[in-house]
């Protein structure tokens, strides 16, 4: 069991603006500490990081959990921090990002978008999985994480991040990844009433939100402002992974309002 905090991250320096991360599924906002506190350095900005529902505490309470109480405490952590703030940034990590895309078509004044690994289309192998997964759950409950002999999630590929993030349990609960897919399929039917700008970072060695998601989010998002940051050498957990800085920096410019096409 992974024995870091499972708690809300909140950074504050009394700034007018702030940005609101949402972490990923079966995960915790300890990921996303490394690039808050980056970005809280370089950038006049408060920071929030809630703890989403279902997460970090019992197998029970995240085998229960319901895909509308993720959106439900997005929509009431916007609506607070737009009340709060002069402008509201969103972003998220992995299923974190279906969130922030769904706050960002739901609250015309956010102001920019962060799409970290966005899951919208799974592989093949996986996107079976989902499509007979309420059958599938008659039978088995559980679907066991990919970890190495050491307990490490295999979807870091930094070993030494790899041991410092072990996951807080091996298995997924099958219900909690029905919802996940219900979340998924709810968040791409909103990618076309997106009115921010949108920073979105892939990684080809991603075996979660493969390289494809890349092509369909280009295709599907619409007018509006994207940019585009693809990886090589890092797995699905980007913001803890090899090319970690590289993220940071590229949030920190396109948060300071330079669209660099050459992140493309």
């Amino acid at each position: 069991m992974n024995i870091r905090n499972a708690e809300p991250i909140i950074l504050k320096k009394g700034a007018s603006s702030a940005l609101l991360l949402f972490h990923g599924f079966s995960d915790e906002p300890e990921t996303l500490r490394p690039l808050a506190e980056y970005l809280f350095r370089y950038l006049d900005m408060d920071i929030h990081i809630p703890l989403l529902a279902g997460h970090g505490s019992t197998m029970e309470e995240f085998r229960n959990v319901s895909f509308r109480s993720w959106v439900k405490q997005a929509q009431t952590a916007v609506e607070e921090l737009t009340q709060q703030y002069g402008s509201v940034t969103v972003g998220g990590f992995s299923m974190g990002s279906l969130l922030a895309l769904e706050a960002a078509a739901d609250f015309p004044q956010i102001r920019q978008t962060l799409l970290l690994a966005p899951p919208l289309v799974f592989p093949p192998g996986r996107a079976l999985l989902l499509a007979f997964l309420p059958l599938i759950k008659l039978f088995k409950k559980y679907k066991e994480k990919s970890l190495d002999e050491k307990g490490g999630n295999r979807h870091i590929l930094d070993e030494e991040q790899r041991l410092h993030y072990r996951p807080r349990f091996q298995r997924e609960p099958l219900s909690a990844i029905r919802q996940y897919d219900l979340l998924r399929r709810r968040a791409k039917r909103k990618l076309g009433q997106l009115n921010s700008p949108v920073l979105a970072i892939f990684s080809h060695r991603d075996r979660v939100a493969v390289i494809k998601n890349r092509i369909y989010l280009t295709k599907k998002i619409g007018k509006i402002p994207l940019v585009v940051l693809t990886v090589t050498e890092s797995g699905h957990m980007l913001p803890v992974d090899r090319e970690r800085f590289l993220l940071f920096r590229a949030v920190r410019d396109f948060m300071k309002g330079g669209e660099d096409e050459r992140l493309s």
